[in-house]
């Protein structure tokens, strides 16, 4: 029997006779003080997004899908207020299980709140301008700031660890945890930042927002405006984008006449700019767990997910004639603004407003 903490979000699969599949998600487990209190009560989520409780013995029926990656969301303590009560802050980290099952814990992305946001800081020009909270990740982190020190606590309370695939969003993730508790801190971190340094005049206004200067009052908004997605994104190779994919598909034949589902040149130019890669030709392949990623270790690819939530794989090749001077040239011709837009949160409104926007490429 395995430990059920440490499965939650693991989806599980099973064929029949007819080799159909049904794939299962863990998605809660009662707890028990006494471990040897067996069978647990675990909640299940089908492929149609209904939930039911089932004995935890029951998952043996299953194979266990190795997940993509594992979230660990942990309240921890930092420094002490002018009460002297410690501080509780709320950090959000991201791995790749691969790398845990290599020995590597080293977190890839690092989203916490009770600290200045490196990158506002970077150009604001007064105290009155810095922003609260920040996601970054080791391959973004400035070279002058220690990625590890973003971990920094005195005291860690308690982690919260679920796992996850290749295909969830933000809203998936979040859906395999309680907030409430994240939630509080949050809104008495913001509550206190108000009080003490918003002046009298404002604070009716700034009461009313999501998020104020960067401190959030929910978790998800804190992951939200700080592009927590794009930064696990990355450790997946995914990109998001602002525009339904099948609209731009086309339909390519092979030398041997065989078809295959690629997009239109324009985008095939656009994504050569954006990997700077002469991308000459591009095959999509929907993603799902059914694909062996192992398969393609000598193919190149990236994985994109549209504005409708689906998540494709495209593998392509490469024009090695074209020299990388005349490829940039091409793509600076070329206008897709109207088109192809990568998805972002800009939390840097005036104000501290936010609002999600299209990054034209």
């Amino acid at each position: 029997m395995f430990k059920i903490s440490s499965q939650i979000g693991y989806k599980f699969f099973k064929k029949d006779d007819n080799d159909n599949v049904e794939i299962i998600r863990l998605v809660k487990a009662k707890s028990y003080k006494d471990p040897t209190n067996l069978p647990a009560i675990v909640t299940i989520e089908k492929e149609d997004g209904t939930r039911e409780k089932i004995e935890s013995k029951l998952l043996n029926d299953y194979t266990p899908l190795e997940p993509d990656g594992v979230v660990m969301f942990s309240i921890v303590e930092l420094g002490t207020d002018e009460h002297d009560k410690p501080v509780k802050d709320v950090v959000v980290t991201g791995v790749k299980f691969l790398n845990m099952k290599l020995g590597d814990t080293a977190p890839f992305v690092i989203c916490r709140q009770n600290i200045v946001d490196i990158y506002n800081n970077l150009i604001v020009r007064t105290d009155d301008d810095i922003i609260y909270g920040c996601s970054i990740n080791q391959s973004n982190c400035p070279t002058n700031y220690d990625f590890r020190a973003f971990l920094m606590a005195d005291k860690v309370i308690d982690t919260i660890t679920v796992n996850i695939y290749r295909m969830d969003t933000l809203d998936d993730i979040l859906a395999l945890i309680e907030t409430k508790e994240f939630d509080s801190i949050l809104e008495n971190n913001n509550a206190t930042f108000i009080k003490n340094e918003v002046d009298k005049k404002d604070i009716a206004k700034a009461m009313f927002k999501k998020s104020y200067k960067g401190w959030c009052k929910s978790l998800k908004q804190l992951l939200l405006e700080n592009n927590f997605q794009s930064d696990i994104n990355e450790m997946f190779g995914i990109i998001d984008v602002e525009f339904k994919l099948s609209d731009f598909m086309v339909t390519r034949k092979l030398p041997n006449e065989e078809e295959y589902d690629s997009v239109i040149d324009d985008m095939i130019l656009w994504f050569s700019g954006l990997y700077n890669a002469p991308i000459q030709e591009l095959t999509v392949l929907e993603y799902y767990h059914d694909i062996n990623l192992g398969d393609f270790n000598n193919s190149r690819y990236f994985f994109l997910r549209d504005n409708t939530k689906k998540l494709y794989m495209l593998v392509y090749t490469i024009n090695g004639e074209i020299k990388e001077a005349d490829l940039v040239e091409k793509v600076n011709k070329t206008n897709f603004s109207d088109k192809f837009k990568l998805s972002f949160f800009n939390k840097y409104g005036l104000d501290g407003s936010s609002s999600e926007i299209a990054i034209n490429i």
